[in-house]
């Protein structure tokens, strides 16, 4: 959106990403981030830790599910989302902490390997009928992300029921 500052970066979850749903029954997660920059001392020859920023990351609806459910304290990941400011006033006086509504996120694969599982989301009962392509329907068989298609490796007997069956 137009005046918004969008931001990518890279860090470790230093908190246990924890998942709540607001007074008007908008599911969020928020958790913090520690990114520290390092760089190389020449004078010294070595690898030294830069100043340690903090962010906190906030998602909401389907995302904050699979956030709650994927991401663990330590995890690596990367992160886009809009940037804020929080400005309160507490005991010690004024304070602020950068805040990132995330868009996009998940872990960082330079420094490891994670497994991926869509998400399927269902329809309330009653909420309609159902779309071409939604699971339980004749053309769920002609899907383009069809389980037979998957890749080797890949079969969703291995993925945790928890993780395929998240829910709208």
């Amino acid at each position: 959106m137009h005046g918004d500052v969008t931001v990518t970066f890279s860090g470790f979850v230093a908190t246990t990403p924890t998942l709540f749903t607001s007074p008007s029954g908008t599911d969020y997660t928020s958790f913090r981030i520690a990114q520290t920059r390092r760089y190389l001392d020449r004078e010294r020859g070595q690898w030294v830790d830069g100043r340690t920023l903090w962010f906190t990351v906030k998602a909401f609806k389907h995302v904050a599910r699979n956030v709650a459910t994927s991401l663990h304290k330590g995890d690596p990941v990367v992160v886009t989302g809009r940037l804020s400011v929080d400005e309160w006033t507490g005991p010690d006086g004024p304070r602020s902490s950068l805040v990132v509504e995330a868009t996009s996120l998940g872990h960082d694969l330079t420094l490891g390997e994670s497994r991926f599982a869509r998400t399927v989301h269902r329809r309330d009962e009653g909420a309609g009928e159902p779309r071409p392509g939604d699971p339980g329907t004749s053309e769920a068989e002609d899907a383009p992300f069809d389980t037979d298609d998957a890749a080797p490796g890949t079969a969703d007997d291995d993925v945790p029921e928890e993780a395929r069956l998240a829910t709208v």
